[in-house]
This record gives structure tokens, sequence and C-alpha cells, in this order.
């Protein structure tokens, strides 16, 4: 008969397999059993054929016999007698495995990622419809996705598309100044990244727009500039 043993993490498991004679696959029985037999700690299940399976919780073991048998006790003396002998319980295993895993794993913490990894979009109030949507369409040349104007709010908002995100320019002519200068709590500005500062501010200029000077950010040793649309809302190119 031969033998095969596998080890795994939690468990182990045996499996015997046994040759069959011609007269024990003649015969022909079926049913099975699962019971606790006369060996304390232990689970025993019967198939047909003689098939049987034992389980021993404790010592966190499995052993099948795959094929049929007339010899039952025989393989159950092998394996109180030859195999559980030398195992030790699971709960000590467990226990030190336990300590282990608690000493390597008690300092270890779970970062969450960001709550997203793009802006959907930027909204932005503009008190004059035909001055903002000049300024944003025609000069800095945005697409309009949709265009909606709100009887009920009396505004219009208008959606222009900024790459993969959006730019909700909404048009309420009662709405308050931006108090701008100085600078407020909230959003500081809107920047877009171009290629070229230079080469944007040279077309910016031939618009009519006027730009700061161009200067390094101190940080990235990038070139910058601001500028503002109709409303005075800081807007800053980016390289």
């Amino acid at each position: 008969m031969n033998t095969i043993v596998i080890q795994v993490s939690w468990a182990r498991v045996f499996f015997f397999f046994k040759q069959k004679t011609a007269y024990e696959i003649g015969v022909r029985l079926v049913g099975s059993e699962m019971c606790i037999r006369d060996r304390p700690g232990s689970f025993r299940a019967d198939g047909a054929f003689g098939q049987f399976g034992v389980v021993l919780p404790d010592k966190d073991l499995f052993v099948i016999l795959t094929t049929g048998t007339y010899q039952t006790q025989d393989e159950l003396d092998g394996i109180f007698e030859e195999i559980v002998p030398t195992l030790t319980d699971s709960a000590q295993e467990t226990s030190a495995a336990a300590d282990v895993l608690k000493e390597r794993t008690g300092q270890l913490t779970i970062k969450a990622g960001a709550l997203s990894e793009k802006i959907h979009h930027i909204a932005i109030i503009g008190s004059d419809y035909e001055r903002s949507r000049h300024f944003y369409v025609d000069l800095l040349g945005f697409t309009v996705i949709r265009e909606n104007h709100r009887k009920d709010k009396a505004d219009c908002k208008i959606d222009l598309k900024c790459g993969e995100q959006e730019i909700e320019l909404f048009i309420k002519p009662d709405a308050p100044k931006r108090p701008s200068y100085p600078e407020a709590q909230g959003l500081r500005h809107l920047a877009f990244f171009v290629e070229s500062v230079e080469n944007t501010v040279v077309r910016l200029n031939s618009l009519g727009i006027v730009t700061e000077p161009i200067r390094t950010d101190e940080f990235t040793g990038k070139p910058m500039t601001f500028f503002a649309d109709p409303d005075g809302l800081p807007l800053e190119i980016h390289e």
C-alpha cells in the first residue's frame, strides 16, 4: 500500500491508495455513515466498498482511504499506532504560531487610499453670461458639453470640457463679488497645465488677456503665471 503525505499550514492530510483485487471490485456495496468510534477525540466516516476517513481535531489531522478494504481495523491500527504518536497537539502548535503572528502583526496598520483619483469638475460663478461665455469658450477654447438655463434658480449652467474633467460655469448676475484681494478662505485659484507657459502667455496676450510676469515655482522649479477671468477669479497656467 502506498502512502502520500500532504502538509498544509492548518492541517495534516494523509491519503492512502490501495490496489483492489478482482473480488473486491466485483462486490457491490452501497451506503455510508458518520460516527464516533472507540478512539477518544476521533471521528470516522465510512463509505461504500470500505472507504473511510478519520478526523482527529486535536491533531489537525485528516486520514482518507480512497479505495475499498476488508481490513479496516489494520488500517485504523496503523493510523493510531504509527502516525498519531508522531504528531503534537494542534493546540500547542496553534498557540505558538498565534504568539508569533501576534508579534509580527501587532504594529501593522492599514492606510486607507485617497478618496478619489481625479477631479470630476470644478464650479465657477460668473456674473455676466456674454462676458463669461466669451472668455472661457471663445478665448480660452473650452468646448461646451451642455448648457442649461434654469428659470427656477434664475441662473445659467454651462458645462465645459477640460480634458477628462469638466468646468461648471454658473452665471448668476446677483452673486456677491469674490473677495480675491485680499485672499479669502476656501478655493484659492484654478490652475491649468500647459506644455509651454511662455507660448501660452503670448497667445493670451494676443487675445487681450493681461497676464502677470512669468515666474518659477519655488517647489517644482517649473514656470508659471497668473491671469484673471472677467469676475476677477485668479487663473494659473503651470508646466
